[in-house]
């Protein structure tokens, strides 16, 4: 009697165990197809981060070009603050993956955090190419004005120029007329004065010698008179004297 309780027993305990094996093994199969499900889906979501975070860092090595576009700083701004999100997210999801632990929660919000960053991207990319397609029309629009402003003013300059030529040759020509007209004024003057400065020094010569004619005469008349009068004490001259000496 004995011996058959402890086979009972036994067969009892081989029984439990069996069921206990076979519970563990459903579970364990069960969960190895769940984390098979869960490393696809894991890789797939690291996958499209890499993705996002490749872009991103193009996009602010642009965006490190802009410093007057507000409207660009403000969309960046929102762009970072999504991709931080994400990025602590996902530093999550890697943690819980690494401790394989269940990390069909955090995909699900990795994948709609990449879906929001991946809209806020392709919309900030989008006003980017509008801005530099804007920029670079009013560039355009600038150098063609400065180019036409350059001809404008070389036209001008040119004209100017050329009128200043003109006039100044025009006001050397009355310059060199009326210096001209000066100089044969002046030479008219010299000549008028030298003129009337020589008829002065005749008039005066003539004048001089009348007036020393004159004086001459009046000497002469004297010294006559004197010889008349120093003669008058004499006697009487002869007709034959006075012939001779023609007085």
């Amino acid at each position: 009697m004995v011996l058959i309780s402890k086979k009972n027993i036994l067969s009892q305990f081989s029984l439990f165990y069996s069921i206990l094996a076979l519970f563990f093994l459903i579970t364990k199969i069960n969960c190895s197809s769940l984390n098979l499900t869960e490393i696809e889906q894991y890789n797939n979501t690291m996958h499209r981060y890499k993705q996002m975070v490749a872009n991103y860092n193009v996009f602010s090595q642009k965006m490190e070009k802009i410093t007057l576009n507000v409207f660009m700083k403000i969309r960046f701004k929102d762009l970072k603050r999504s991709f931080d999100d994400l990025r602590s997210e996902i530093d999550t999801l890697k943690l819980k993956y690494h401790k394989k632990e269940s990390i069909s929660e955090n995909i699900i919000i990795a994948n709609n955090l990449t879906d929001d960053f991946e809209m806020k991207y392709i919309n900030s990319v989008n006003a980017y190419k509008r801005f530099e397609e804007t920029k670079q029309m009013l560039g355009g629009m600038i150098k063609t004005f400065i180019i036409v402003l350059s001809i404008f003013i070389f036209i001008v300059l040119f004209f100017i120029g050329v009128g200043s030529y003109f006039v100044i040759k025009y006001n050397q020509k009355r310059y060199y007329k009326l210096q001209e007209e000066v100089s044969i004024r002046i030479g008219q003057s010299d000549e008028k004065e030298k003129d009337k400065s020589n008829q002065e020094n005749k008039n005066d010569f003539m004048v001089k010698s009348t007036e020393e004619d004159i004086e001459g005469r009046n000497n002469i008349d004297k010294n006559d008179k004197n010889k008349v009068q120093l003669q008058s004490h004499n006697a009487p001259l002869s007709k034959e004297y006075l012939s001779q000496n023609n007085i």
